[in-house]
Formats: C-alpha cells, structure tokens, sequence
C-alpha cells in the first residue's frame, strides 16, 4: 500500500498523507464489486449442474407427458454449451448426460466441476469433498477429474449458473423443436437436445 501512495504522492506532491491516503483508499475499495477473472486453457474445465426448472416432455409411443430435468454442460474455455433432457436427476441420468457431452464435444476436459449435486458429490467439504464413487470411476475411465465447486460460494460455481441461464431462453429453444405447438408444448428429449 506504501507503494501504491508513494507513486501517486509523486503526481501529487501536494495530496493526501499516507494514512489518509488509507482512508480514502479503504473507502473506495468497499464500494467495488472486486471479483477476478478466470480464463481457462482450451480442454482444461468442463462446467456441469441441472436447471432448476423442468421441461415437459411426450413419449412418442404412448403419449403419456412428463417433467424432464435439463442438464447442461459448458466449456470453460470456448463458452460452447451441451443441454440434454434427463429423466431424473438421478445417479444414472448423471453419468449419462455427461458421457454425452463429452461425445457432443469431441473430447474430455483435463477437469469436470460439477455443482454439488448429492448425484454427484455425496460430501460437501470445503478441503475435501467426496465425490459418490460411480461418478469417480467414470471420470477415472474418462481421464478427467472432478473438482466440485464449494458450498455456500456463489462465485465459485459463476460458470454452472450461468450454465443454466440458459433456461431464461427456454421457450425460444424449445420453440425450435419441430412439431413443438402442434403437440401443446411437448417435446420429445432427443428434440430438445438437437434443438438446444
């Protein structure tokens, strides 16, 4: 911080003293929104979480309708996102939806960093969480590594939410899905996705 004032006392040879200087300095910094940037390498972090909200999806055989759960996947890097509709947010439909991404992307992140989802994580720890052992053996297979975001840390999962973002768009995507207002707001999962 002496540092700091000693240049800005050389343009200002007249200005604050070095413990106003403080001060003034303190006071500025508590009115900015301080957050730093993370850049990613190409191939380095995969961002994954569900939406919150659902969408209703038909079965093509027996029509019946049902709430899907909307999974999403982004690359730290590109920004290039993966939406599927998942029939739960169950272990499964996790490990699922993921090995399809990685197929949609062409390739495997160095890391995957997961919300912390209980399908996922089954211990949130600030130092060390644990990981359910189904997702760790996938990821072991896959040559990546889990790294979920921590609990109670907004900006550290600012990637997984805005993932989900997405979903603020949902009826421009899903209105994309041929034969979608024909079928009263319906879709089938594999409509959705080629259409997210």
């Amino acid at each position: 911080m002496r540092l700091l004032w000693l240049e800005w006392r050389a343009d200002q040879p007249e200005g604050f003293g070095y413990t106003q200087f403080c001060a003034h300095y303190r006071a500025w910094l508590a009115t900015q929104d301080v957050v730093m940037r993370l850049n990613f390498a190409p191939g380095a972090r995969m961002f994954v979480d569900y939406c919150g909200d659902t969408v209703a999806l038909s079965d093509p055989v027996t029509g019946n309708v049902s709430a899907a759960q909307v999974f999403v996947a982004l690359l730290g890097c590109s920004g290039m996102l993966y939406v599927e509709a998942s029939p739960s947010q169950d272990l499964a439909s996790w490990l699922k939806a993921h090995v399809h991404a990685y197929e949609a992307f062409g390739g495997v992140p160095e890391a995957t960093t997961p919300d912390n989802l209980k399908a996922g994580v089954t211990k949130a720890c600030y130092y060390d969480p644990e990981v359910n052992a189904s997702y760790a053996e996938m990821a072991r297979h896959y040559g990546t590594v889990i790294l979920p975001t921590r609990a109670a840390h907004p900006r550290d999962k600012a990637w997984a939410t805005n993932c989900t973002s997405w979903w603020d768009m949902k009826e421009d995507v899903v209105a994309w899905v041929p034969g979608h207002r024909r079928r009263g707001g319906r879709a089938h999962p594999a409509a959705v996705r080629r259409a997210a």
